[in-house]
């Protein structure tokens, strides 16, 4: 048995495109229509429009809704911070005084020594 090549076979080096135009357009205009046509019916499908639908389906169907959640909410978000050093360090200073506040002393005084003999 003659093991199969991957690839178009009738695609051939220096041979004219099989796709001569290319991929095509995207299709936008169909993409705002059904966008459009989503947005109507979900504010049709409730008194209280696509808030009130989804706060029902919540509440019957919470398995749904969670799967919708999971697949338009993203996986993980992007931060970029940036701090300079002197008001990190500020931050730190302010921080360690305000627990140094809430320690209680514990060390034992001199007099308490004497006390005890």
């Amino acid at each position: 048995m003659e093991k199969r090549k991957r690839g178009n076979p009738n695609m051939k080096k220096g041979a004219p495109s099989v796709n001569p135009r290319g991929s095509g357009a995207p299709r936008l205009w169909i993409q705002k229509e059904v966008q459009e046509a989503v947005k109507k019916a979900l504010e049709d499908a409730h008194p209280d429009g696509p808030a009130g639908y989804f706060t029902e389906l919540a509440r019957k169907k919470p398995e749904l809704f969670i799967g919708m959640v999971q697949k338009i909410m993203p996986n993980e978000t992007a931060v970029n911070v940036t701090v300079s050093l002197g008001d990190a360090m500020a931050e730190a200073q302010r921080r360690i005084e305000e627990y140094e506040k809430k320690l209680i002393d514990i060390t034992p005084n001199a007099s308490d020594d004497k006390l005890s003999d």
